[in-house]
């Protein structure tokens, strides 16, 4: 399996990587809150990132499967999540910021590498991920989520999984009724 497609189908495994190694180390206390906060930015840049393809509807440069509302090109969710991951570790600690700027970049690359995105949508991602991860990031320094910590880190865990579990439910589906498609013209 090339990067690239490791990057497709498991665009959060390194983060989780680093994650792990972060609670490793970290006080529960510190962890419940990165991880709470890691989980409003994911749903910020996603619902983000949805509501501004579905208002630009610009086409992507090849034919891509994806989850639906995600079959628009700009912005890139892959580049938006991972530059704003990035820059929301700077608040956390700077050097995991330098740890993972080089996985950012691959990213960037991978999506342009494959054709899945254009240049415009790549750069769009960043343009709204690190602005992003520094709004969660500073955010964290001064907000109180009011014991929310547990079922937001909670969900930061789940949320890439019951992602993965709806995409096979889906995927399922809609070769179901293409295959039902293409018996109905033969």
């Amino acid at each position: 399996m090339d990067i690239d497609t490791i990057i497709e189908r498991y665009p959060e495994l390194p983060y989780f990587i680093i994650a792990t190694y972060f609670l490793a180390v970290a006080g529960s206390e510190t962890a419940l809150r990165v991880f709470s906060f890691g989980f409003i930015f994911l749903s910020a840049g996603i619902t983000i990132g949805l509501l501004l393809k579905g208002i630009l509807k610009t086409e992507r440069p090849r034919e891509y499967e994806c989850f639906p509302g995600a079959e628009y090109d700009v912005p890139s969710l892959h580049t938006l999540l991972s530059s704003g991951a990035v820059t929301y570790m700077y608040y956390i600690d700077p050097i995991y910021m330098m740890l993972l700027t080089p996985l950012a970049v691959l990213y960037m690359i991978s999506r342009l590498r494959t054709h899945v995105h254009t240049t415009q949508a790549v750069f769009a991602g960043v343009l709204i991920g690190i602005p992003l991860g520094i709004i969660i990031g500073r955010s964290m320094a001064v907000s109180n989520l009011h014991g929310l910590e547990v079922p937001l880190t909670v969900m930061f865990f789940f949320t890439p999984y019951a992602a993965r579990k709806y995409w096979k439910v889906y995927e399922k589906e809609h070769v179901s009724q293409l295959d039902d498609t293409v018996k109905d013209k033969m």
